[in-house]
């Protein structure tokens, strides 16, 4: 399931895409095709591709240190930030996220 939204941010249009995501066990987010978040290197290393884990967190394997070094020399700290490229299932279920 996929909903859009367009709201203004500073003064500057921002879509925020909301994504229920059906995951197996020890599949990474990035091998779903149909989330629309955009990636850079695939390796959390560069931030392109930092979501928001709205709900059900808990079937994802906790970040790892380089995934927080990252997050924070981007200036994304809070809990619910992640790299998309870096979340694996660590059970089957579904996990909603919020893609800008």
């Amino acid at each position: 399931m996929l909903l859009s939204i367009l709201s203004v941010l500073c003064g500057k249009e921002v879509g925020v895409s909301f994504v229920n995501v059906a995951l197996s066990k020890e599949q990474f987010l990035h091998e779903v095709d149909s989330t629309g978040i955009q990636y850079g290197c695939k390796k959390g290393v560069c931030g392109r591709c930092v979501i928001n884990v709205n709900e059900d967190a808990g079937i994802l394997i906790p970040k790892c240190e380089s995934e927080k070094m990252i997050l924070e020399v981007i200036g994304q700290t809070e809990e619910q930030k992640r790299l998309a490229c870096m979340c694996k299932a660590s059970m089957s279920g579904n996990v909603s996220i919020s893609i800008y």
